[in-house]
C-alpha cells in the first residue's frame, strides 16, 4: 500500500511539475481536497449512468484547473506559508526553516547567509523524469527516432524486446545441436531419442542446454505463430522432451516447428526495429554510417548476439548518458540580479542523448534473411526434399515387385517374346 501511495504522490508531483508548479503536492490537495470533499458529500447522483459519471468528473475537473490558474495558486501558496509559520512559529531565517528548505531563499539575506544558496540540495536527472517529459515532444518520432523507438520498445512492447535478448540464450544450442545431428539420424529417431539421454553423452551440449532452458522459459508462452496453421500450443521444453523439438524444422506442426517459430519472431522484430532506428525516409546525419547495414542480410542462426538488437544490456549505460547530458537551472536572468528559485529545475539535451543512444545501440547491428532461410535440420533419408516417407517408399515398390506371382512373371516374359518376334516380321 506505502509503494502504491508513493507511486501516485511521485506521479502527481511530476504532472503538476509540468503546469508549473514544482515540489507543491500538499498545498495543491490542500486547495483541492476541501473542495471536492464537499462536492461528493452534496452529490445526489446515484452514479450509475455514463452522463452523470462525466458530469461528476467534470465538476471535479474543474475544482483542480481553477487552482492551477497561477494567480490562485501562487496566492494561496504564499497564504498558507504564513498560516503554517503562524502556527509553528517558524521563521524564515531560522537554521531549522533552512534546512528543511521551507524558507524563501531569495529573502535570506546576503550579510548573514552569502553562502547558503550553494548548500541548497538539488534535483538530479533520472530515467523516469527524463521519460516522462520526452513523452509530450510534439513531432518526437521525426525529430528523435532513436529514442522514440527505444522507448516504443523497452516501455510499450516489453515482450518483443524479452524474445530478443533471450537469443544469447537459445542460439547457441540449437546451432550445436543442428551441427551436431544433421544427416545423422532420421525423423522418427529424433522423436524416439530423449534430450536427457543425449545430454548424458555430451557435456558442452549439458551446459549449452542449462542457458536454453532459461531464455525457452522466459519466452515461450509469448511466441506468435510460423504460418497460416495457426500457433502452436505453448510449450515448456525441457530434458524430458524428445530431440526433435530443438532441431529446428518446418515439416509438421510441433516438434521442431517451435524452433522455427522462435527465430521466426527473432527476424520480424529485430528487422522491424533495425528499420525503425535507421529510416530511410528520415536519415538524419548521425545514422548515414549505418546506412548501409540495413542492406546487407545473414541467416539468423549465423548471427551473433552482437549483431542482434538489445536495449536491455544498455540500460545502465543510457542513465549515464543522461546523466551526463543534463544539467540543472541553477539560476535565472530577473531584472538583472541572479535567481536561485530554479535550482530543482533538470534540463535535458535531447539532441546529444539522441546521438550518444545512436552511437551505443548501431554498431554492428545487421538485418536478417527471412523465416525461409534459416539453417533447418537435415534429416537423414530425407535430403532436400523433406519427404521422410522417400526410403520407406521405395522399398515398399521394391518388396512389391519381388511379390509378383509365378504366373504373372511367366505372362509377362510371354508377352515380351511375342512382341519381339512380332517386330522381327514387320521390319
Amino acid at each position: 500500500m506505502i509503494s502504491i501511495l508513493n507511486d501516485i504522490w511521485h506521479t502527481l508531483n511530476i504532472e503538476l511539475g509540468r503546469r508549473g508548479v514544482e515540489n507543491k503536492v500538499p498545498c495543491f490537495l490542500n486547495m483541492i481536497i476541501p473542495k471536492i470533499a464537499h462536492l461528493i458529500l452534496n452529490n445526489d447522483m446515484k452514479m450509475v449512468t455514463a452522463e452523470e459519471r462525466n458530469q461528476f468528473e467534470k465538476k471535479c475537473n474543474e475544482i483542480i484547473e481553477s487552482a492551477l490558474l497561477e494567480t490562485n495558486f501562487n496566492n494561496f501558496y504564499q497564504q498558507s506559508i504564513k498560516d503554517r509559520n503562524a502556527i509553528l512559529n517558524y521563521d524564515d531565517f531560522t537554521i531549522k526553516c533552512i534546512l528543511e528548505e521551507i524558507s524563501d531563499i531569495e529573502r535570506l539575506p546576503n550579510n548573514e547567509f552569502p553562502l547558503i544558496r550553494y548548500f541548497f540540495a538539488i534535483n538530479y536527472s533520472t530515467y523516469d523524469t527524463f521519460y516522462n517529459l520526452f513523452k509530450d515532444i510534439s513531432d518526437k518520432e521525426h525529430k528523435y527516432p532513436i529514442l522514440t523507438t527505444y522507448f516504443k520498445y523497452t516501455i510499450e512492447n516489453p515482450d518483443k524486446i524479452k524474445i530478443l535478448e533471450s537469443f544469447q540464450f537459445i542460439n547457441p544450442f540449437v546451432v550445436y545441436v543442428l551441427e551436431k545431428y544433421s544427416n545423422k539420424l532420421t525423423r522418427n529417431e529424433a522423436k524416439q531419442s530423449s534430450i536427457k539421454n543425449e545430454l548424458e553423452k555430451d557435456e558442452k551440449m549439458k551446459n549449452l542446454f542449462v542457458n536454453f532452458k532459461k531464455g525457452w522459459n522466459s519466452v515461450y508462452k509469448i511466441l506468435t505463430n510460423f504460418d497460416c496453421h495457426g500457433g502452436l500450443t505453448p510449450k515448456n521444453i525441457d530434458e524430458n522432451d524428445c530431440l526433435a523439438y530443438v532441431l529446428n524444422d518446418t515439416f509438421e506442426d510441433g516438434f521442431g516447428k517451435y524452433m522455427a517459430t522462435y527465430y521466426n519472431d527473432i527476424i520480424s522484430i529485430h528487422n522491424e526495429i533495425l528499420k525503425s532506428l535507421i529510416p530511410e525516409n528520415n536519415l538524419k546525419y548521425y545514422l548515414k554510417p549505418f546506412q548501409n547495414q540495413t542492406e546487407n542480410y545473414i541467416t539468423v542462426q549465423d548471427a551473433t548476439y552482437n549483431e542482434i538488437i538489445s536495449f536491455n544490456k544498455l540500460y545502465d549505460s543510457i542513465k549515464d548518458v543522461i546523466s551526463v547530458f543534463s544539467n540543472n537551472k541553477y539560476y535565472k536572468e530577473q531584472n538583472g540580479k541572479l535567481s536561485y528559485t530554479n535550482y530543482k529545475n533538470v534540463v535535458y539535451d535531447f539532441q546529444r542523448i539522441e546521438v550518444e543512444l545512436c552511437n551505443l545501440l548501431l554498431p554492428g547491428k545487421i538485418l536478417l534473411k527471412s523465416k525461409d532461410e534459416q539453417n533447418f535440420i537435415s534429416y537423414k533419408n530425407e535430403r532436400f526434399t523433406k519427404n521422410f516417407n522417400i526410403i520407406y517408399n521405395f522399398k515398399q515398390k521394391l518388396h512389391e515387385e519381388r511379390s509378383l506371382s509365378k504366373t504373372i512373371k511367366n505372362n509377362i516374359k510371354h508377352a515380351i517374346i511375342t512382341t519381339h518376334k512380332l517386330i522381327s516380321v514387320l521390319f
